[in-house]
């Protein structure tokens, strides 16, 4: 077999008009047992008028399914009115805290970059075959704006696939981290000093910015990911990703709820569902936890570190909108 992936899908404009797009997707399989990420991913877009679709199938094939993302992004690019911005997130991303602008933010915040992700939660080895470029990013989020420069830095990641076939054909299990090692080989390679102009990874949290945190040590112990990469109370989102398939359907369906009790619930109600979730860790929640993981339970350093959000979703909507000068009824992106 050769190592082109297939020739990417031409989309219709179904979002004429639309300034950011969230968008996500996976094989029917995945698509169908995501429903509830789907739906809390919807249900943020929703909330602040971003358009939403899910791509079903694999664009990439005969790639593996990990570059489904990378085609989507330039398939989106390709439609005769493409959204000022695109951001992918995997099916396993959780949006916790719905009512925050965060990805305006982040815009903001980087307003010359073509490419935003996160650091990854665990980095430092070796891209394989990259000349010793360092893992650094996570893709599980990424934010993308339209012009030539994102399709430049999309081309540059499949040119990678092409000429590193496990990353192309190869199962994680073989070592390599597919188009996440593909980002970290641009920006740890030769010519990082070119694509670092253009591509931006992001710590998890950084002054008023917080994106793509990791809650899955409070699901397996033998995640030790560093504190501040980690889910805390108020996060914007949580990445039930790299665990056990039972562990990630409990990690979202704990996460989906209780960004509906933060989104249209009241203060006591997600003070409970918090401590549903371990943070003022229940009896249930505890032998869940030390059924999973032999017999000894990792708390996350116990109690939230962070006050809970105050109030149901439309107030909060109303603050952050306020502080960018706009009312919950026009909250949109700019």
């Amino acid at each position: 077999a050769g190592l082109l992936p297939a020739p990417r899908p031409v989309l219709a404009a179904a979002d004429v008009g639309c300034k950011l797009k969230v968008v996500t997707g996976g094989d029917a399989a995945y698509v169908s047992q995501a429903q509830a990420v789907i739906d809390n991913q919807r249900m943020f877009a929703k909330l602040h008028g971003y358009c939403h679709e899910v791509h079903a199938g694999n664009y990439a094939q005969p790639w593996v399914a990990y570059w489904h993302k990378i085609d989507v992004l330039f398939a989106e690019l390709q439609i005769d009115k493409p959204p000022e911005v695109l951001v992918w997130m995997d099916l396993d991303m959780v949006i916790t805290n719905p009512a925050q602008v965060m990805l305006e933010r982040i815009l903001a915040a980087y307003p010359d970059k073509a490419m935003i992700v996160t650091e990854d939660a665990q980095r430092g080895d070796e891209v394989p075959g990259a000349d010793g470029a360092r893992r650094l990013a996570n893709t599980g989020v990424i934010l993308l704006r339209r012009g030539p420069m994102a399709v430049h830095v999309l081309e540059a990641l499949q040119t990678y696939g092409r000429g590193h076939r496990a990353a192309a054909y190869e199962p994680q299990a073989e070592g390599t981290l597919h188009e996440q090692d593909a980002v970290s080989a641009l920006l740890g390679g030769p010519r990082k000093h070119v694509w670092g102009r253009h591509v931006a990874v992001i710590p998890q949290r950084h002054g008023g910015i917080n994106l793509n945190s990791f809650p899955r040590g409070f699901y397996d112990v033998r995640y030790t990911d560093p504190s501040e990469t980690q889910w805390a109370v108020g996060d914007f989102s949580a990445h039930c990703t790299g665990l056990r398939p039972q562990l990630r359907e409990w990690c979202v369906s704990d996460y989906t709820a209780l960004a509906k009790v933060a989104a249209f619930g009241d203060t006591a109600e997600y003070n409970s569902s918090l401590a549903d979730l371990g943070h003022t860790l229940s009896g249930e929640g505890l032998t869940r936890l030390t059924s999973l993981n032999g017999g000894a339970a990792r708390l996350n350093g116990g109690a939230a570190r962070h006050a809970p959000q105050e109030g149901p979703l439309v107030q909060r909507v109303a603050r952050e909108g306020a502080a960018l000068g706009r009312s919950a009824e026009t909250l949109r992106f700019v």
